[in-house]
Parts: structure tokens; C-alpha cells; sequence
């Protein structure tokens, strides 16, 4: 389900599939893990982190096109282009399949000493992933553009998808 600020009402599935380009918090590998506080702590064979993805349908152009395979190519258009895009590396970003992922780790110890009082100091890696993000975010913008032209004018002019 997705929440946009000030919504009261989850969104379906559906609204999901219509996001274009999204960042999210999740783990890698995309594997049954129902708590994501182990991960975050280290606690399970997963990383908790920010994944950035596409909707690989339309950045490729690929929209209801029988067995185009869209993931495939979007995943081959990151590796042979990731090169060109230094400062996502640079802020901590890698290739995970089809997404580009920055794992965030708490230290456990320091969570529980902190708990309940404040958080603040064992959120701290948190801060600096953001604050990665906030660095990384035009080279994102740099890599949409950059699909739209591998891929051609037929992704820029996809009709997004809902």
C-alpha cells in the first residue's frame, strides 16, 4: 500500500505500477524477510536500505509488448552505463538487478543504548544516507535522460501507464 503525505486512504497496487521513476526503503535480495528492522540491524542475510527504480515498461518503451523482456533491458542499459554516472558510486549507490541500492546499517548496540530516550545518535547513518541521496539526485535525473536517448523517442513519448 502506498501513503502520500496528508492521504488518510492507501493506495492499490495499481497507483504503484503507474510510478514512472521512484525511490523506496527496502532490502536486497528481494527475498521473504517480513521484519525490516533485522535487516537494518544486520540481523538477517539481507541490507535494508534506498532502492531506485523505474517502471521499466515505459523507460525502455517496451509498454505491453509481448515477451520484450523491459527489466532485462533496463538492467543491461545500468550495467553498460553505470560507468557514466560516477557520483551515484560515489554516494554509495550500486547495481542490484534492476534497481540502484544504498543500504543503510544501525548499529544494534548503539539502537538498544539509545532506546527509548532518544534516537537521534543511532539514526545517524540514516542522516548520511539521505544525505547522500539528496547528493546523488541529479545524476538520477542524468540517467532518465540518458535511457530516454538509449532507448528512444518512443520511451519519452510512452504513455505512462493507469
Amino acid at each position: 500500500m502506498i501513503f502520500r503525505a496528508g492521504e488518510k486512504a492507501a493506495r492499490n497496487a495499481d497507483f504503484f505500477n503507474s510510478l514512472l521513476a521512484y525511490l523506496e526503503l527496502g532490502y536486497v535480495p528481494e527475498i521473504d524477510c517480513t521484519h525490516y528492522l533485522s535487516p537494518l540491524v544486520g540481523a538477517a542475510p539481507h541490507e535494508f536500505g534506498l532502492r531506485f527504480a523505474v517502471h521499466a515498461p515505459w523507460i525502455t518503451g517496451l509498454e505491453g509488448q509481448k515477451r520484450a523482456q523491459p527489466g532485462k533491458k533496463w538492467a543491461g542499459f545500468l550495467q553498460n552505463a553505470i560507468d557514466d554516472f560516477p557520483a551515484l558510486a560515489a554516494n554509495g549507490f550500486r547495481i542490484e538487478g534492476e534497481f540502484l541500492f544504498h543500504p543503510i546499517r544501525l548499529d544494534p548496540a548503539i539502537l538498544a543504548d539509545a532506546y527509548p530516550d532518544t534516537l537521534a545518535d543511532a539514526l545517524e547513518p540514516v542522516d548520511e544516507a539521505l544525505a547522500h541521496l539528496a547528493a546523488a539526485l541529479p545524476e538520477f535525473d542524468r540517467l532518465i535522460e540518458a535511457a530516454q536517448s538509449h532507448f528512444g523517442r518512443q520511451a519519452i513519448d510512452a504513455t505512462p501507464p493507469g
